[in-house]
């Protein structure tokens, strides 16, 4: 079982790794590296969710651009889910058989066609006589975590746009009106005694009639016999039982009383992004710390994540993504793909996981992906389940092979096929997960993106040799239908790795996500997130739904200050109902950039 000093060592050398990807970028460059390239002349295609700005504010249009085309001197608007620059004719015609290609819904990295006036990657134009162009900003794409969309960064708008550095520092007030769960019905219950009588039972007997030796002898017939005689004896059928009484005892249990609590919170980030020719890095980290004033013991909760990606284009065929997250947290946060399985969860958790990603480019309507993936689940305290935390952590390596096949520009066909073996650290139990999956990526328009894999899983469980079948799906959809408004949603089906070792578990996920820019310095957002969980395990079989909603409001003062306000309540239900609670948290922040 990892220790806090392994995981402590883990994370050291994932920070040195990211710290070496960033040298990657800012070496060779003076004053903190080039300029970031100009954005697009005309409207700009609508960045995630992950890559807007903070400010929310959009890129200004280059002048002299009209709508519904391009002007001579001018940049086109890059493809949404392209990464690389235009490529030149001659690279192009070594780099593809099929000469020049389009960018579409299966090429993550495909090149655009050139129009009057674009910038290929040397930055050469043809001498029109006019100003010389910008930079066409360079797009970088890379498929996202299993059950989440994929992710797209563009040179000058978005994340990008970002200095290559930033620190903030965040403290902030906030209220906890449940801060250990407790359940809804903190009663309790007493010592229930139950007695059961048995009646008793009579005795059953008959008198048979035996023949005994009486030890004597007769002569008879020049012979000694023995002489025999005639006796009763009692034969007992079913003997006497007497009345009994049976005392079943159940031990009651203490209730818990909802506690409350004032909580004072600070917290430090950093935060880094470039791009670099073929190259792009982005990182976030966090550290914090929350105080409890109403806890007499352990009033701190120590919190701490990481996430952080990097693309390396090593031709218009090949690439390869790497993502990272991890999290040390107190508190279940729902909003996460591999969220504990059981709310009741109490105590610190550590969770983290990698995924990386070669993708290769055989023609221009075939392309294959290979995923290399990991996860860790530890969990520190006993969960409510009664497992005293034994069995409750886990780790999980998967690999998986995707094919795409380019139908349209917009439309692209996808079958993979994933393994996942899952080994519990404290115990020997473990399970092997085989998916076979068919879906589709489907640009419907500029501003609307739609994903889908359906399938079917068959996991075997160790050491029992046990197998179950299932279905699998996951979905996801992004919509922008303008600067200000951004929606996504996300859903998933399928097995899910069980706090008790040897369960078979189902987990219906959705996420549902709204982003308001009300104007350049005010931001809201809302999220929901529905967890269903059915788990079947050798101790029986039990369901439990997960109600977690949240809303946010920011306000940008300066460009080193803003504040920032939420509101999130999360309802859990059993089907015992024993277990079931709710709870609020509000805070109210202030962040400062440095």
């Amino acid at each position: 079982m990892p220790t806090a000093k392994s995981v402590a060592s883990l994370v050291l050398a994932t920070t040195s790794w990211a710290s070496f990807l960033y040298a990657q970028g800012t070496a060779g460059t003076a004053g903190g590296g080039p300029a970031p390239a100009a954005p697009a002349a005309t409207e700009a295609v609508p960045p995630p969710r992950s890559a807007l700005p903070d400010t929310g504010t959009a890129p200004p249009k280059t002048p002299g651009t009209q709508p519904g085309g391009t002007q001579p001197g001018t940049t086109p608007q890059a493809s949404p889910f392209a990464l690389p620059a235009p490529a030149t004719p001659e690279e192009k015609q070594k780099s593809s058989p099929f000469g020049r290609q389009n960018s579409g819904a299966s090429s993550l990295f495909g090149t655009q066609l050139n129009q009057p006036g674009e910038t290929d990657t040397t930055g050469v134009t043809p001498d029109t006589g006019g100003p010389k162009p910008l930079e066409a900003p360079t797009t970088f794409s890379a498929s996202g975590f299993y059950g989440s969309g994929g992710v797209s960064l563009t040179t000058g708008t978005g994340r990008l746009a970002k200095p290559r550095r930033k620190y903030s520092v965040t403290a902030g007030m906030g209220f906890d009106d449940n801060t250990q769960q407790a359940p809804t019905d903190s009663l309790g219950t007493e010592e229930q005694v139950f007695r059961q009588v048995i009646p008793g039972q009579s005795e059953i007997s008959t008198i048979v009639q035996r023949r005994v030796p009486t030890g004597e002898f007769r002569p008879i017939n020049g012979s000694f016999v023995p002489v025999f005689r005639t006796v009763s004896q009692k034969v007992i059928l079913r003997p006497f039982v007497a009345e009994q009484e049976i005392v079943q005892r159940i031990p009651g249990f203490p209730g818990r009383d909802r506690e409350s609590s004032v909580i004072s919170q600070i917290s430090g980030s950093y935060q880094a992004q470039w791009a670099k020719g073929r190259r792009a890095f982005t990182m976030d980290a966090r550290a914090g710390v929350d105080y409890y004033w109403s806890r007499s013991t352990d009033p701190l909760e120590y919190q701490g994540s990481m996430s952080l990606l990097y693309i390396r284009r090593f031709s218009p065929r090949l690439q390869v993504s790497t993502a990272v997250t991890a999290s040390y947290q107190t508190q279940p946060d729902f909003s996460r793909l591999n969220a504990a399985a059981d709310a009741q969860v109490s105590g610190a958790s550590t969770l983290a996981s990698s995924k990386t990603d070669l993708t290769y480019r055989w023609n221009r309507h075939l392309s294959t992906v290979t995923s290399l993936s990991a996860d860790l689940r530890q969990q520190e305290n006993g969960a409510s389940n009664g497992t005293g935390g034994a069995g409750s952590s886990y780790t999980s390596y998967g690999l998986g092979q995707e094919f795409r096949y380019l139908w349209s520009p917009k439309l692209t066909y996808v079958a993979e096929l994933r393994y996942s073996l899952v080994d519990y650290l404290d115990s020997d139990s473990g399970s092997k997960t085989v998916s076979l999956l068919a879906g589709a990526d489907w640009d419907v328009t500029r501003r609307l993106r739609a994903t889908t894999r359906l399938g079917e899983s068959i996991r075997s469980f160790d050491p029992v040799g046990t197998k179950s079948a299932s279905p699998y799906g996951e979905f996801t959809l992004s919509y922008q239908p303008s600067r200000k408004d951004t929606y996504t949603a996300s859903s998933r089906y399928g097995f899910e790795e069980s706090s008790i070792p040897g369960a078979e578990q189902l987990v219906f996920r959705t996420s549902l996500s709204y982003q308001r820019l009300f104007n350049p310095k005010f931001v809201g957002s809302a999220s929901l997130n529905r967890i269903s969980y059915e788990n079947k395990s050798p101790l029986g079989t039990s369901s439990q739904a997960v109600l977690d909603a949240s809303l946010g409001l920011k306000y940008i003062f300066s460009r080193k200050f803003n504040m920032g306000a939420s509101y999130n309540y999360t309802d859990s239900k059993t089907d015992s109902g024993f277990t079931d609670y709710y709870k609020s948290r509000l805070f109210l922040t202030g962040a400062y950039e440095f």
